[in-house]
This record gives structure tokens, sequence and C-alpha cells, in this order.
């Protein structure tokens, strides 16, 4: 059985999105134009297993040739700054007339092929602490073991958002998992995690210790002049 979970201190968030590039460039899944160029930037063997009827496969490189020409693109992330931050490199590129699909693969399929949303609404380790760490949408936790680790990193009410997490404990899960991943226009875009409350809070102090090692900056080492 386990334990109250310790609680894990909060770094200091680094802000790297543009909001005002972020609000001319994400669209949702629902409202992209049906006539709209769209391009996939994901690895070819990803683009092949599924990808959005029609939809062009082209690394982010070629992008630089197409000049001002509109296209609706979408990468492999699933979370709110995966998309803000695409959106950031874009403009970076002058690509201003591309609009980025806020959510990705994982939102359009809940829209439109939800027989496939499972394998592509998935999060990794890393994306589902980025998720929870974010303090943003709805966590909806499928086993009470959670409920110690998501009360250690509360430090305040979560900001409302489109993305709902879903933590399972179990594959045996799924078919609750199924119910949440459906969305209708304008709707939050469901992802799920599966694994054990340990190991969720293993990835959470894990990433917090990351961040504020960055934040600190370049270390100092008495034995290695590198540091």
């Amino acid at each position: 059985m386990l334990g109250a979970a310790a609680p894990v201190p909060l770094a200091k968030p680094v802000l790297t999105s543009d909001s005002a590039v972020a609000r001319t460039c994400l669209v949702d899944a629902a409202t992209a134009s049906k006539d709209a160029r769209v391009i996939d930037l994901r690895p070819r063997d990803q683009y092949a297993a599924f990808h959005i009827p029609g939809a062009d496969n082209q690394p982010m490189t070629a992008l630089m040739n197409q000049g001002s020409k509109k296209a609706v693109v979408y990468d492999g992330g699933k979370l709110p700054q995966d998309a803000q931050l695409l959106c950031e490199r874009l403009a970076r590129y002058g690509l201003t007339q591309f609009q980025v699909i806020d959510g990705g693969l994982a939102s359009w399929s809940q829209l439109h092929a939800p027989a496939r949303a499972a394998e592509v609404s998935r999060l990794s380790d890393a994306d589902v602490s980025s998720a929870l760490l974010a303090n943003e949408g709805q966590v909806l936790a499928l086993s009470a073991e959670f409920n110690p680790v998501l009360k250690s990193i509360q430090s305040q009410a979560r900001k409302p958002g489109k993305r709902l997490i879903v933590l399972a404990s179990s594959p045996a899960l799924l078919p609750q998992i199924q119910k949440q991943l459906s969305r209708k226009p304008g709707g939050r875009t469901a992802l799920y995690w599966i694994g054990d409350a340990g190991r969720l809070q293993s990835l959470i102090s894990t990433h917090i210790a990351q961040d504020q090692k960055r934040l600190e900056g370049p270390g100092h080492s008495n034995t290695c002049s590198s540091l």
C-alpha cells in the first residue's frame, strides 16, 4: 500500500513561448480549413503508420522553401507548449502563413478517427511530467494511488486549458481511457499515461531537479575545470 508522497518543491517555470505568436498561429483541428494544404513534420515511419489523409510528409527544413504559401502543419507534439514552440520555430523561419494544429494528430484523431486515437494520444514518461507540472487543464486519475502524487505538486489551483490528462495504473483500464478519447469541436483533447504512482513520482522529481539545475546555470567543481 502506498504511503503519502513527500511534498515535491516546484521549480520556477521557464517561460519560452510567445503567446502573441501562438494566438495567430494555433488552429483547432475542427476549424482548420478542409481545403488547406496539410504537412506532417514527423519522421517517415510515424507518418507511414498513421497520418491525416492527404497530408504531405516533409521535414521542417523543407518548409523554408515554401515562401508565403499557406499550409497547416503538425508534428508529434501533444502538449500546449509543444504547439507553441513549433509556432515560434515557424516564425523564426519567416513562415507566418503557416498554422499549427493544437494537439497535433492526437487532437485530430479524437475528432475524425477515434479508432486510432489510443495509439497517438498516449503520453511518454517525459511528456506526462511536463503536462502535470504545467498546472494547466484537468487531470483524471483512474486509480486512487495517484492522489498523493497529485497532491504533492498542487501548490495552487490548476488553470483552465484544452487538455485532459488521464492517469491509469494498468493497461486493463484502456476501455475507460478510450471513453475519454473523443472530443467535440472546440472541446478538450484527452491524453493518457499508464504506469504506477511510484514511477510517476520519480518522473516528476527528476523533471523538477533538471529544471532547477538549468535555472541555477553552469555548475562549479573544485576537481573539474570544465565546471
